[in-house]
Protein backbone atom coordinates (compact mmCIF):
# COMPACT_ATOMS: atom_id res chain seq x y z
CA UNK A 1 0.00 0.00 0.00
CA UNK A 2 1.25 3.09 -0.78
CA UNK A 3 1.26 6.64 0.96
CA UNK A 4 -1.96 7.99 -1.07
CA UNK A 5 -3.98 4.98 -0.97
CA UNK A 6 -3.64 4.83 2.63
CA UNK A 7 -4.23 8.40 3.07
CA UNK A 8 -7.53 7.91 1.59
CA UNK A 9 -8.95 5.09 3.31
CA UNK A 10 -8.06 6.96 6.80
CA UNK A 11 -11.43 7.61 8.47
CA UNK A 12 -9.68 10.41 10.28
CA UNK A 13 -9.02 12.23 6.83
CA UNK A 14 -12.00 11.55 5.52
CA UNK A 15 -13.75 13.39 8.78
CA UNK A 16 -11.74 15.71 8.29
CA UNK A 17 -12.61 16.60 4.75
CA UNK A 18 -15.99 16.71 5.52
CA UNK A 19 -15.55 18.88 8.75
CA UNK A 20 -13.78 21.11 5.88
CA UNK A 21 -16.69 20.99 2.96
CA UNK A 22 -18.60 22.18 5.54
CA UNK A 23 -16.95 25.08 6.57
CA UNK A 24 -15.73 26.08 3.06
CA UNK A 25 -18.55 26.28 0.57
CA UNK A 26 -16.70 26.42 -2.36
CA UNK A 27 -15.51 22.71 -1.25
CA UNK A 28 -19.31 20.61 -0.79
CA UNK A 29 -19.13 19.16 -3.99
CA UNK A 30 -15.78 18.35 -3.89
CA UNK A 31 -15.67 14.98 -2.58
CA UNK A 32 -12.95 13.09 -0.94
CA UNK A 33 -12.46 10.74 -4.25
CA UNK A 34 -11.64 13.74 -6.50
CA UNK A 35 -9.23 15.27 -3.99
CA UNK A 36 -7.29 11.96 -3.78
CA UNK A 37 -7.66 11.40 -7.67
CA UNK A 38 -6.38 14.90 -8.14
CA UNK A 39 -3.38 14.24 -5.87
CA UNK A 40 -2.58 10.98 -7.46
CA UNK A 41 -2.87 12.93 -10.84
CA UNK A 42 -0.13 15.53 -9.46
CA UNK A 43 1.98 12.64 -7.76
CA UNK A 44 2.15 10.52 -11.73
CA UNK A 45 2.54 14.07 -13.41
CA UNK A 46 5.85 15.47 -11.26
CA UNK A 47 7.35 11.75 -12.02
CA UNK A 48 7.46 11.55 -15.48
Amino acid sequence: MNTIDFIMGNETMTYLWQKYQKKYFYAADITWAMVINAVKALAENSMS
